[in-house]
């Protein structure tokens, strides 16, 4: 999965990508570097629809969307890795097969049900059903367990995926950087309208 993750996260995908995203509301006057980054999904949040076109990078509908919802101050970086993370994750997912072999993990299921743990090339469906079966005490032919097994599959593939995304964080985080500081000294009258819009 590592192998197609990687060329499936370095070419532009072949679709449009829509995505429902969490935007926290921050108040300028208390901002601070990380702020966009430290406000958890308990705090005050709205929903808005990242659009990303075919054959296009996620970083610049996450920029122009960040622009518009949390303004050009500190949190501006922090919200366009996060959302652009977001929609590269989503869009590894769907470009890679759902039986793509997985390395080893443990996934904490919630509910202190337990760990599940699956070993590199071992068999996940038999793992999981194994798994699913000891959890909800049924037989590994019912659907309450098969529906288990599917969940865990789906869980394990966007941990692993989400992990790769995270080992390019600070690469495209200085990637934006230096988009956000290009972008400022190239269009100084855009960000100035940006902010009117955002008092």
């Amino acid at each position: 999965m590592r192998h197609l993750a990687v060329l499936a996260a370095l070419a532009y995908a072949d679709e449009e990508l829509r995505l429902r995203v969490s935007i926290p509301r921050v108040d300028e006057a208390t901002m601070h570097e990380r702020a966009f980054a430290e406000v958890g999904t308990n705090g005050d949040v709205r929903e808005v629809e990242l659009v990303v076109p075919k054959g296009q990078e996620p970083e610049g509908a996450a920029l122009k969307l960040c622009l518009k919802e949390v303004g050009p101050g500190a949190g501006l970086v922090d919200c366009v890795v996060q959302l652009a993370s977001h929609a590269t994750v989503e869009r590894i997912l769907r470009r890679t097969p759902d039986d793509e072999p997985l390395p080893s993990l443990s996934l904490d299921v919630e509910g202190d049900i337990g760990t599940f743990e699956h070993a590199e090339g071992a068999d996940f469906a038999e793992e999981a059903l194994s798994f699913c079966s000891r959890v909800v005490r049924e037989d590994r032919a019912k659907s309450i367990v098969k529906n288990c097994a599917r969940n865990l599959k789906a869980q394990a593939r966007r941990k692993v995926t989400q992990l790769l995304v995270d080992e390019q964080t600070d690469e495209r985080r200085k990637a934006i950087e230096q988009a956000v500081d290009a972008s400022l000294s190239q269009n100084p009258d855009k960000w100035k309208r940006a902010r009117r819009r955002r008092k």
